[in-house]
C-alpha cells in the first residue's frame, strides 16, 4: 500500500510467514525517517554510513508499497509442517533428558537428526550436558535431615575429637578431559599438545586420617582392601598414630569413615564394639560428602606431576613428601565440618542451596568443594597461608 500524505514515519507490514531482521529494519526506518524530515540523500548516507544507492532504493520502496520489509523469498521448502514443529518442542519439554534421535523416532518423523536440532534451535530450547545428582529414595533424604538436625549445634570441641578417614587411589595419569587456552590455528603447536602416556597407567592404593588440628597418618593398601586388611588398618596405623598426633589415651574420640561394604562388614564392625574409648560418627547412607579429607587428596593430587611414575611402589613414595607439605600447611586451626552441616540442614529445610566456598583473601586461603553429583562438600579455612612457589607455603 502507497503512504498517505503527511505521514512521519514508515510503516512496517512483518510478513507472518518470514522472520524480519529488527537490524535491518531499524537502519532502513531511520533513513526513511531522515528523508522525510528533509535530509538530502548524500547527508543521509554520510550520516548512517551505507551508500546513496540504498538511500534511494528504500525511500523509493516506502513511496511506492508503505514498508521497509523484506519481501517474501521462496527458498527451500520446509521438511516439517507447523504441527511437526510444535510436537518437536512438546517432546523436548517434556522429557528433556532425550537425544534428537530418540525424538524423531519417537515421532515418527522423515527428517534428520539436524533438522530436529534445528526446530529445537528455533524454539529456544538448546543442547546441554545435564548436572548430575545422586539418586536418593525418601529414606535417604530423611537419613540426611536427622544426621543434620543432630549435628547442626555440635562445637568445636565436639568436632575436635573426630578423626576422619577415608581410601584414596592415585593414579599415575589424569581422569577426564583436559582444557587448553590458545589462538586459531595453533592446535598442533607443541606448546598446546596434551601428552598421553598410552602404557604404563599405574594405580596405589592409600588409606589416611585428617583431624579438626591436622594431617594425620597415610598408609599403604596392598592390593584390594578386604575387611581383615581395613582391622589391620585401624589397629596398626589409626589408632597408635591417633594417640600419639591428636588425642592422647585414654581420651574417647570419634571416628568416621563412609558405608563402604569394606567399613560396614560384621567383623568390622564387632571389633569398634570392642574398642570402648572410640564411638563411630553415625553416617546417613548416600550422605552429602561432608567429609574434609577429600579437600586434602585434592591438595595432593595438584601437587605433584602425573605420569613420571612408572610402578606403584614408586607412585606411592611421592605421596609421602606430599603429605609433609600438606601437614605443613594445616598447622593452624580450620572451620571444621559443622559449617556445611549447617548449609545441609538449611537446604534439606528448604532453606536455599549450600553454598560452595572458594575464596583466596588477604592472609587467609579457603578451599571448598561443590558436588553436583551429591550436593554439598566438605570445606577448609586456612588462616595466616598464601600461595608460594609451586604450592600452598605456610607463612
Amino acid at each position: 500500500m502507497a503512504p498517505k500524505a503527511g505521514d512521519q514515519s514508515p510503516y512496517f507490514c512483518l510478513p507472518a510467514n518470514m522472520a524480519q531482521d529488527p537490524h535491518k529494519v531499524s537502519l532502513r526506518s531511520r533513513l526513511v525517517a531522515k528523508r522525510q524530515a528533509g535530509m538530502s540523500v548524500a547527508a543521509i548516507a554520510e550520516d548512517e554510513g551505507v551508500s546513496q544507492t540504498t538511500v534511494k532504493k528504500w525511500w523509493t520502496r516506502w513511496q511506492a508499497e508503505g514498508d521497509v520489509c523484506d519481501r517474501p523469498r521462496s527458498g527451500r521448502p520446509r521438511k516439517t509442517t507447523p504441527e511437526e514443529d510444535q510436537r518437536i518442542s512438546e517432546q523436548a519439554r517434556r522429557t528433556p533428558i532425550i537425544n534428537a534421535m530418540q525424538i524423531r523416532e519417537q515421532l515418527q518423523l522423515q527428517v534428520s537428526r539436524k533438522t530436529v536440532c534445528k526446530r529445537l534451535h528455533e524454539a529456544g530450547v538448546h543442547h546441554r550436558i545435564p548436572a548430575e545428582k545422586e539418586k536418593l529414595t525418601e529414606r535417604h533424604r530423611n537419613g540426611r535431615l536427622v544426621f543434620a538436625q543432630q549435628h547442626v549445634n555440635m562445637d568445636l570441641e565436639y568436632w575436635g575429637r573426630v578423626i576422619f578417614s577415608d581410601e584414596k587411589t592415585f593414579s599415575s595419569t589424569t581422569d577426564g578431559r583436559p582444557h587448553c587456552w590458545r589462538r586459531n590455528g595453533t592446535r598442533y603447536n607443541s606448546e598446546n599438545i596434551y601428552e598421553v602416556a598410552r602404557s604404563g597407567h599405574v594405580t596405589s592404593n592409600v588409606w589416611g586420617w585428617v583431624q579438626l588440628y591436622g594431617v594425620g597418618e597415610l598408609t599403604a593398601i596392598d592390593g584390594r582392601l578386604t575387611a581383615e586388611k581395613y582391622i589391620e588398618i585401624l589397629e596398626e596405623v589409626m589408632v597408635p598414630t591417633v594417640r600419639a598426633m591428636a588425642i592422647p589415651y585414654p581420651e574417647r574420640f570419634i571416628f568416621m569413615q563412609d558405608n563402604c561394604p569394606v567399613h560396614t562388614a560384621r567383623i568390622v564392625s564387632r571389633w569398634f564394639r570392642d574398642q570402648p574409648n572410640i564411638d563411630l560418627l553415625p553416617w546417613p547412607a548416600k550422605a552429602a560428602d561432608l567429609n574434609p579429607i577429600e579437600n586434602c587428596w585434592a591438595m595432593m593430587v595438584n601437587s605433584w606431576d602425573q605420569g613420571q611414575e612408572r610402578t606403584p611402589q614408586a607412585l606411592y613414595t611421592v605421596a609421602p613428601s606430599i603429605v609433609i607439605v600438606v601437614r605443613c600447611i594445616l598447622t593452624r586451626q580450620y572451620v571444621p565440618v559443622y559449617i556445611m552441616v549447617i548449609a545441609e540442614h538449611n537446604h534439606l529445610n528448604g532453606g536455599g542451596k549450600p553454598r560452595h566456598i572458594m575464596s583466596l583473601d588477604a592472609g587467609e586461603l579457603s578451599i571448598g568443594t561443590s558436588s553436583p553429583r551429591r550436593g554439598c562438600n566438605a570445606a577448609l579455612t586456612f588462616p595466616d597461608t598464601k600461595i608460594g612457589g609451586l604450592g600452598v607455603s605456610s607463612v
